[in-house]
């Protein structure tokens, strides 16, 4: 089975993909956070330097792609072809109401005959400009009701898409609520694709179960669960588990290439803090964690209030080793 980590807008970016990789380096790949494709055919400073080849040196890095348009999506992928992909994945996961108020992502779900016609035109011109690249996509069950999805790949049986990862909810229900595991393993048998499950994977154990129930399912994917514990994919391919030493080493590498990059210390405390809301599911007092880390104004309170934690708060049961 193989395990994608999954592509966490503001966070998973080049410098968290890189540290990431040196500390635990059993994923197979890495999806970046999505390029939004554009009319005017230019990327912004910020997704040109996520998917700069010297930026993911040594990683199988996945760029992603968000649009409902077959002309600006052509454009984007024969970019990034330029750059040296051969897989790009077309975001029609994103609930996120800045996305789907657009008619991007998950909303894009709801039309199904316009879809048709974006990956028919989509298709005629990858296949004539970027023909090496593969296209993979990342959806959802539907919009309201999750039996829409069987509806939907038959759609996508009718294209050569490569992969199709699947976030086993709907556009309404967001990420709230249990993942409807049944209706996923339903559709194993009828897509002409690759299947990867992505939804609700937080442990070992529920990996496990999942991998049995999944028969024939080529890969999962895993965003939060990864936030939470970055050792996770070793553990579920049995692996020991995380140890305090190893969450601390890899916290200060993070830290410190935050610091070199980005422009002054509000960004560098923005992407800690909402690293250790994560991160802080680990310990045993979580609320204790959470509250020293939202106290931290300065990265030198960052610093030494991460440094008492590792040194103090022992994890939770279901977390690492100490």
């Amino acid at each position: 089975m193989k395990y994608y980590f999954a592509p966490m807008e503001g966070i998973t970016g080049y410098i968290y993909r890189n540290v990431h990789r040196r500390h635990f380096p059993e994923i197979d790949r890495y999806y970046m956070p999505f390029i939004s494709a554009h009319a005017s055919h230019s990327m912004k400073h910020k997704e040109k330097e996520d998917i700069r080849p010297a930026n993911n040196a040594g990683l199988f890095a996945v760029p992603q792609v968000l649009t409902k348009n077959a002309e600006d999506f052509a454009w984007t992928v024969r970019e990034l072809c330029d750059l040296g992909y051969r897989e790009v994945n077309l975001n029609l996961g994103c609930p996120s109401p800045t996305v789907t108020t657009k008619g991007r992502g998950a909303a894009f779900l709801g039309r199904p005959e316009e879809l048709r016609e974006f990956f028919s035109r989509s298709f005629e011109l990858i296949g004539k400009d970027t023909p090496e690249m593969k296209i993979s996509v990342k959806t959802r069950l539907g919009t309201e009701d999750p039996n829409e999805i069987h509806d939907l790949i038959r759609l996508y049986n009718e294209f050569p898409i490569c992969e199709v990862i699947v976030h086993a909810r709907t556009l309404r229900e967001m990420y709230e609520g249990e993942a409807h595991t049944g209706v996923f393993a339903s559709i194993l048998s009828e897509s002409v694709h690759p299947l990867v499950y992505n939804g609700n994977i937080y442990r070992s154990e529920e990996a496990a179960r999942l991998e049995e129930q999944f028969d024939g399912a080529s890969g999962m994917m895993i965003g939060r669960g990864l936030l939470r514990n970055p050792a996770l994919v070793r553990e579920i391919r049995g692996g020991e588990r995380l140890q305090m030493h190893e969450l601390a080493s890899f916290h200060r590498q993070l830290f410190e290439a935050y610091r070199d990059v980005l422009p002054g210390p509000k960004p560098v405390l923005a992407r800690m803090k909402e690293l250790w809301w994560y991160m802080s599911m680990l310990f045993e007092d979580r609320e204790y964690v959470l509250k020293k880390v939202r106290r931290a104004k300065t990265l030198t309170d960052m610093e030494i209030v991460s440094e008492r934690i590792f040194m103090e708060q022992p994890f939770a049961d279901e977390g690492g080793e100490v």
